[in-house]
């Protein structure tokens, strides 16, 4: 027993806890587990963003697609303006009925006014936060319209920047031809 004692003495006492290696190791393992999950909301966000502005992009598509339907079946535009308005744009169909085209606090409006009795006129926002809805007839026959709306920072819609407007020039196809 004699012989425990002095091993005993020349031991420093034993502390509970963790060494300066295990902690270091620790934290750089905590911190590339952080750095790979930021990596990973942040390639979500991107994804996220991107799929954002390719249903933007399909929403503005097939709003400017219903438009140049209305035009390419318009019989006339009851209001020739060779200069850039933002008034209603009224278009007389082949049927008597008349599509109005007007932005408001809701967008960009399609309201079709029927003529024919007991027929019901129809309301549909066509595209929410247009911030801009303007159009000139160059002629009897051909309609320019611009459109302006807001995009995501990162996303790119019909080739232009955030906040550009875009403009398309349609031809009344349905017109009725007068022969002399």
């Amino acid at each position: 027993m004699s012989g425990d004692a002095p091993s005993r003495a020349l031991e420093a006492p034993r502390q509970d806890g963790f060494t300066l290696v295990e902690l270091v190791i620790a934290t750089t393992l905590l911190l590339l587990t952080l750095m790979l999950g930021l990596q990973l909301i942040q390639a979500n966000q991107r994804q996220m963003r991107s799929v954002d502005a390719t249903l933007e992009e399909a929403v503005v598509e097939a709003g400017v697609e219903r438009i140049r339907r209305d035009l390419r079946s318009a019989q006339r535009v009851t209001l020739i303006v060779p200069r850039w308005i933002d008034a209603p744009l009224v278009l007389e169909l082949g049927n008597g009925a008349q599509v109005v085209y007007v932005r408001d606090d809701r967008g960009l409006v399609r309201r079709e006014i029927s003529t024919r009795p007991g027929a019901e006129d129809s309301e549909l926002v066509l595209l929410r936060s247009v911030e801009d809805f303007r159009w000139r007839s160059t002629g009897p026959t051909l309609v320019d319209f611009e459109l302006t709306w807001p995009t995501n920072d990162d996303a790119v819609t019909f080739g232009i920047s955030p906040g550009n407007q875009e403009r398309w020039r349609v031809a009344l196809r349905n017109r009725r031809r007068s022969w002399w």
